[in-house]
This record gives C-alpha cells, structure tokens and sequence, in this order.
C-alpha cells in the first residue's frame, strides 16, 4: 500500500500521459486494436464461462483502452477513478451504452455478489492497495463468478532492482508505484480465496524478433535479462 500523496501524484502523471498520448489512443487504429482485444478476451473467457446478454461484468480501470466497450454481450459497466477524465478525452472512443462509474477500486459501490465477470486490466500496480483491490473484486463477484486481471510483471531480481531506479532519475515510479513478479501476482490472488484456472505469461522481445522464428530458450533468456517487463494474464474462479 502506499501513502495518499504519492497516490496523488501517480493520478495526476496519468493524467498527463493520457493527454500527452491522446491522438495516438483516440485514433482508429487504437479503436481497431481494441475492438481485436475484446474478441480475444471474449474467446479466452467462454472457455471458462458462458457469458449472455444479460452478465454483469465490469472492467476496473480501463482507462483511455477500455476494452469492455468493444464486449458484444452482458450488462457493462466501468470502474476508474479518472473516469470523468477519460469521458471527457475520449469521446469518440467510448460506447455510450457502458454505464461509468468514478470510484477506486479499493471501494467499489457495489453490494456483495452482484457481477459474473470482473475484469482488472494493466491496472493493478497503478492502485493505491492491490491487496484490497483483489479482495474488493472478490467480494463483489457472484460464488462461480470469474476475474480476468493482466498487469506487467518482472523477474524478481528486477522488481526488487526498480524500487531504486528513481535515485537514478527514472520517472517510471510516478505511473507505477508497485512493481510485481508474477509469483507475486499469483500468491496475492490465492490469499484471497480464487482458483487459478489459466495464467499465460507474455516474453518481451524486441520489435525485430517479432516475424522471426526465435528459440522459446532464446526469448525467455533475453526477457530474464532485459530491464523490459513482461505481462502475466490470469483467469480466475470465485469457488462455489
């Protein structure tokens, strides 16, 4: 957990982000990109779910990429602190049929129970609490429902080696205050009483592997050595 300054100050630097970014996340590519993400995410969720027309899902923290506004079915809501912001810088982009809600993820205003899907993208080292944000999400998703969470993750060693970056004049700190391994991830998750029921972990490589045929030994090698984080995508079941 951190302190409610330095929380302050990585809302108002993800302002600033937003804005400085704002063509390149409000353009049709962006849209296209998104509008992809949700199909994805869809097919990788029906595997363990039947989503309808009327699931509630919510997506906390979607920020100027919110891919619950490109979901084809259920009852849809947003969750973020900056939401009027976003509303606001980002018009064009968002559906009008996803209801938003202004509001931490450390306290969601919503009663015990009442969504099947609960989805936390790239999200979690931007909240003030990630432990009470998996509890929250625990709390408010039905016995049987699922969280679908993804965050960037590093090898231990950088973790802990990235808490002294600032001294070095990194501003990274400012939109991230935590820093996660993916074991981490995965015992934070646990202690709150979900079931792991799939976790993909994405390997940074640079851009001109992408079209290569590159050795799975040779890419995890490089993205244990390389500063660059990785993203861990994990489903997970409220047991019954």
């Amino acid at each position: 957990m951190i302190d409610q300054g330095k929380w302050a100050v990585a809302q108002a630097n993800e302002k600033k982000h937003w804005v400085r970014n704002r063509e390149r996340y409000a353009s049709d590519q962006a849209k296209r990109t998104l509008r992809l993400k949700a199909e994805r995410s869809e097919r990788w969720i029906s595997q363990f779910v039947e989503l309808k027309d009327d699931s509630r899902i919510m997506e906390i923290g979607g920020a100027g990429e919110p891919v619950i506004d490109f979901f084809s079915k259920g009852s849809l809501t947003s969750l973020d602190p900056l939401n009027d912001f976003y509303s606001e810088q980002f018009s064009n982009l968002l559906n009008p049929d996803v209801r938003r809600i202004k509001a931490a993820a450390e306290d969601i205003p919503f009663g015990d129970r009442f969504f099947d899907l609960i989805m936390v993208h790239n999200v979690l080292d931007h909240t003030r609490d990630p432990s009470k944000v998996i509890c929250e999400t625990s709390r408010c998703l039905k016995t049987g429902g699922i969280m679908v969470l993804s965050v960037n993750t590093f090898p231990i060693y950088w973790a802990w080696g990235r808490k002294f970056l600032p001294l070095l004049g990194a501003q990274d700190h400012l939109l991230h205050p935590h820093s996660f391994s993916v074991g981490k991830v995965l015992r934070m998750i646990r202690r709150t009483g979900f079931e792991i029921l799939e976790a993909k972990l994405d390997l940074f490589v640079p851009r001109r592997w992408e079209d290569q045929r590159i050795s799975p030994m040779r890419r995890r090698v490089y993205s244990l050595l390389n500063y660059r984080r990785q993203r861990v995508s994990i489903i997970a079941g409220k047991p019954i």
